[in-house]
């Protein structure tokens, strides 16, 4: 079942084209990735997926409804949820109250998520479903420490697991490993393999380390220039010509 189908997105700024024509799509369940050069246009369809902006053109249908007119927060409401190249945690709180906020935010409970803001306690309920996505992804252990104290590999699962917390069925994820060095981006990329297998969520995943892409995506996605040059399965996108010129100077598997 295609759970996300993107169609003709057109993305312009000022004159400038930053995507063009655009099609994607993402099945249930399916691991799916979006790789090309810097500037080719992946954060801009990413944003236009989650309707943080608005394409000039084309459609976007989710599960097969039109979210348009739906704002980026409702959208998780949904049963899509984001992760982003900068990391965005809330700075004053620990890690289980990253969760709790997501949770809150995602059951529309504006007055539960003040009362966390304010030091309002979490539930026995909260902390259950909160601990439980911690303790999938190996980070149950730091819950009660604050996000300032994370190094950058920590800082990334806790965002991973804010997103994951409200059970999405569709994961979009924007260089997950964007700043770790290997050990940590194999140890992401476990993680991840790991979350596909038991929570039976989609994945797009936007990824400069083809390594990582290569490892985990049955589907690429490859821009350039903002247009779609190539997809299909992976074994076959690394081999199309189109996409090394467009890599030059990158190994491809």
């Amino acid at each position: 079942m295609t759970l996300l189908n993107a169609v003709h997105i057109t993305k312009r700024f000022d004159g400038l084209t930053a995507l063009k024509a655009v099609d994607l799509q993402v099945k249930a369940g399916e691991f799916a990735a979006v790789i090309g050069p810097n500037g080719a246009g992946k954060s801009t369809l990413f944003n236009c997926l989650t309707g943080q902006i608005t394409p000039d053109e084309g459609s976007i249908r989710y599960q097969d409804e039109d979210p348009r007119g739906v704002s980026s927060a409702q959208r998780s409401l949904l049963g899509i949820s984001r992760t982003f190249q900068r990391i965005q945690l809330f700075g004053g709180m620990t890690v289980r109250d990253q969760l709790v906020v997501a949770t809150r935010a995602h059951k529309q409970h504006g007055a539960l998520w003040n009362d966390l803001l304010r030091g309002g306690r979490v539930t026995r309920a909260e902390r259950t479903q909160t601990d439980a996505t911690l303790d999938m992804l190996g980070i149950g252990s730091i819950a009660d420490s604050p996000v300032e104290s994370l190094t950058l590999g920590m800082a990334r699962l806790v965002e991973l697991a804010r997103a994951l917390v409200t059970k999405p069925d569709l994961l979009l994820l924007d260089e997950p490993s964007s700043g770790l060095d290997r050990r940590e981006t194999e140890h992401m990329a476990g993680i991840l393999r790991l979350v596909c297998s038991e929570e039976s969520v989609a994945v797009a995943l936007i990824e400069h380390d083809v390594q990582m892409v290569g490892d985990l995506a049955e589907t690429v996605w490859v821009l350039d220039y903002g247009q779609l040059i190539a997809h299909g399965p992976t074994h076959e996108v690394f081999e199309d010509e189109k996409v090394r010129a467009a890599y030059l100077g990158i190994q491809l598997r």
